[in-house]
């Protein structure tokens, strides 16, 4: 057994490894955790990440201790809801809690659903109460009591609400690791040796936790990287990792990188200088691939001005084509621009971390209902089944393309049993006119004649089909089924990601420029959010110029 194995089977209490961007950190953590479950068995070694994905991805599939029924393995929020039996969240009764605030307009949140399983999806703060629950939430996870911030404005926020919880019988999001770390002595399952990954995104609350639970096991392993810590808003700190310090002979370096070249690792280390927290550490580029930074210095290069009738939008689209390529911002908002570009172009774009948000992943809806009415072709069959007939026809004008009662008979039988059958040519014959139909049925099978033109020409509402079609005129009917090459978001949601190309607008907002400008956390904070934006370039990295005054080059 080599020492780092040695370190984690309980010669140690505390191992730390330290992963800087693209150094294959989540493959070193798998081979460890391997290891300690050929020693301890599947059901004594506990996986926890910032993501349930990205555990499961550590924990590996053929370990025993990835299934989707694993107790073992998950977010420290998913652990500790299970461990206190499952409590109603708050958050997700946030329509009762505006209803009882209805008089206080300014305390209402908007609900933004509940994802144990992903925390990092939490989205911005959108409104007024958001920002108070956000601000609470960040003091509670630096455990600093409540009766020191008690009479700012969410310290009074938090009064009604922590009463609310405790009338209705909810735990919040911080609750849960608050209740965890005083009421559950022991992990889930008693496992005998943890690893902990992402940790320089936890709070020094979420820390306590595990250490709480790592007293009682014979070694934890914490993995993360102080330098992409950019969760600052809900407390975490690259100081968290390293206190209480440890022997560094408990340290691991994974120096050697894979991912990021040289031109992009010479910007990003000397980036990341700029932050008075940073700790150097050997780090080192992917070898033998120089790699390129470029540094726009025309000033119409901005997230402003993309558009699809922009030159350089336009040229960057067209010359990266051929790989990936990630558009980042600071803030939702400032993609805006960037993502009615891409839909005017026809560009098929996505962002697979986020899966759930729609303006960030729309190769859904419009796009499904096209490739319903092409499954005739793209398949070699002659029919739809009911299910995709009703996908494409419940769009259509009624009006001289069916017959009477044919919607309500296509709706009813694209459910259940039914859904999967194909619909006979005389059915087809009883519901449309003949015109439509034999139109509709020589399009479905003739991919050369732009088919999806033609349903969007029958749709009631057309602006429903226009981005699939653009994406079909530019791509082929292949570009509504491929996995898009271009990836859409803020910084913080594609931490972990990569991509061939990175174009990084600058700016930040005027709220987060404000804490930029007022200490050193608040511009450290500011210098790690962009080497996490600029560290996901693989071979290219674009960094576009300022559009507002707000601007960190």
């Amino acid at each position: 057994m080599d020492q780092e194995n040695k370190s984690i089977a309980g010669v140690i209490k505390e191992y730390r490894v330290i992963g800087p961007p693209g150094t294959g950190k989540t493959t070193w953590m798998a081979r460890q955790v391997k290891a300690a479950v050929e020693k301890h068995g599947a059901d004594k070694v506990l996986v926890t990440s910032f993501t349930r994905a990205a555990a499961k991805e550590i924990a590996g599939r053929d370990l025993g201790i990835s299934s989707e029924s694993s107790r073992m393995v998950g977010t420290l929020h998913s652990l500790c809801f299970h461990a206190l039996g499952k409590p109603t969240i708050a958050e997700s009764k946030l329509e009762e809690w505006n209803k009882k605030m209805i008089h206080v307009s300014s305390w209402i949140c908007l609900p933004q659903g509940v994802d144990l399983d992903d925390l990092g999806a939490i989205g911005e703060a959108a409104s007024d109460g958001d920002k108070l629950k956000m601000k609470a939430s960040r003091w509670r996870s630096l455990m600093i009591p409540h009766s020191r911030w008690i009479n700012t404005p969410e310290g009074l926020w938090f009064e009604a609400w922590k009463q609310w919880c405790q009338q209705e019988g909810y735990t919040d999001f911080t609750g849960l690791i608050e209740r965890a770390l005083e009421e559950v002595e022991y992990a889930p399952g008693y496992p005998k040796v943890a690893f902990i990954d992402e940790v320089q995104d936890m709070s020094p609350l979420e820390l306590a936790l595990v250490r709480s639970w790592g007293s009682k096991m014979e070694g934890i392993l914490l993995a993360g990287d102080p330098d992409q810590s950019i969760y600052g808003f809900k407390g975490a700190s690259p100081r968290a990792f390293y206190h209480p310090e440890i022997d560094e002979r408990d340290y691991r370096i994974l120096g050697q990188g894979y991912r990021v070249p040289q031109s992009v690792h010479a910007w990003s280390t000397d980036w990341i200088k700029k932050a008075s927290d940073h700790r150097p550490v050997e780090y080192m580029p992917r070898q033998g691939d120089h790699g390129e930074v470029v540094k726009v210095n025309d000033p119409a290069v901005n997230y402003r001005t993309a558009s699809a009738d922009c030159d350089w939008f336009t040229d960057l689209v067209d010359k990266n084509s051929s790989g990936t390529m990630m558009i980042l911002a600071s803030c939702a908002y400032m993609l805006t621009p960037s993502i009615k570009a891409l839909k005017d172009l026809g560009v098929p774009f996505h962002n697979p971390y986020r899966s759930h948000r729609g303006d960030w992943n729309p190769m859904r809806g419009g796009v499904d209902r096209v490739l319903r009415f092409l499954a005739p072709a793209m398949s070699g069959r002659a029919q739809w089944t009911w299910s995709e007939l009703h996908q494409w026809s419940s769009i259509v004008k009624a009006k001289g393309a069916m017959k009477h009662g044919a919607k309500s008979l296509i709706e009813s039988n694209s459910k259940g049993m039914l859904s999967k059958i194909f619909v006979k040519h005389e059915e087809l014959e009883a519901m449309f006119e003949k015109d439509f139909y034999d139109e509709a049925l020589g399009h479905a099978h003739d991919l050369t004649s732009r088919p999806w033109k033609w349903l969007m020409d029958q749709a009631a509402d057309s602006g429903k089909l226009l981005y699939a079609c653009n994406v079909a005129d530019r791509c082929g009917w292949r570009g509504l089924v491929d996995q898009p090459k271009v990836i859409v978001g803020t910084i913080h949601s594609v931490k972990g990601g990569q991509a061939d190309t990175v174009l990084m607008f600058p700016d930040m907002s005027p709220a987060a420029w404000k804490e930029y400008e007022a200490d050193d956390d608040g511009r450290n904070g500011a210098v790690r959010l962009f080497y996490v934006g600029a560290t996901r370039a693989a071979s290219k990295l674009i960094l576009a110029q300022r559009g507002t005054q707000f601007s960190v080059w």
